[in-house]
């Protein structure tokens, strides 16, 4: 079931649900949101991943009473660890899985089907993945042994560490256009960050990721 808070009036937000179960059990929980303006229309698209490995879309979760669609089909199951979708195309998405077993990460074309991608991703659970928006097919992959790079849209990966500790474990990654910034959240060691396209006289970032303050 997901909520929202409508208004503030100045006290406190008011939740209202817009959903009902998306888990089709009560002992599951919801293991992300993540919504996007249609550039086409302006509606907000929310695709929802839950921990028992169901995934859902609404076409315009701004809709008072949005519709939810389930749209696991062909996903193999296992907790649906992140979600991202392409900022110039909704129907575009990337899902992670956070297990042993292959696959680690899958692709929709279309919001619906899944295609298993992402040769060269370790055999560890794949906990985030981010699209950047000023190149939609460099797709970045945050792992329990670190982040990962595709510049071909998610078919091959090689490692992306530029300076972060080996071994760590990466549970967000988060991209902004200005300054084009890749942050990394972690498991027990911070926050990191690295500029994209570093300026050559850039020293801060020249030697890729440092400690966020």
């Amino acid at each position: 079931m997901l909520s929202r808070p409508p208004s503030d009036d100045g006290n406190a937000y008011t939740w209202t649900d817009i959903s009902g179960s998306v888990t089709a059990s009560n002992s599951q929980s919801v293991s992300n949101l993540t919504t996007i303006d249609d550039p086409v229309d302006g509606s907000l698209r929310m695709y929802v991943g839950t921990a028992n490995g169901k995934i859902w879309t609404s076409a315009d979760a701004s809709l008072a009473t949005p519709v939810f669609t389930d749209i696991t089909q062909s996903y193999p199951g296992g907790n649906v660890s992140d979600i991202a979708a392409d900022p110039t195309d909704v129907t575009r998405v990337f899902v992670t899985r956070s297990v042993f077993a292959d696959p680690h990460l899958l692709r929709s074309l279309d919001g619906a089907d899944w295609e298993n991608i992402g040769s060269g991703l370790p055999g560890v659970p794949a906990n985030t993945v981010a699209i950047d928006p000023l190149d939609t097919n460099r797709i970045f992959v945050g792992t329990d042994i670190g982040v990962y790079q595709s510049t071909d849209g998610g078919d091959t990966f090689e490692p992306f560490m530029a300076g972060l500790p080996l071994g760590m474990v990466v549970t967000d990654l988060e991209i902004v256009a200005e300054p084009h910034t890749l942050v990394a959240g972690t498991y027990g060691r911070g926050a990191w960050r690295v500029l994209l396209q570093a300026a050559v006289t850039d020293r801060i970032f020249a030697d890729g990721f440092d400690a966020a303050p």
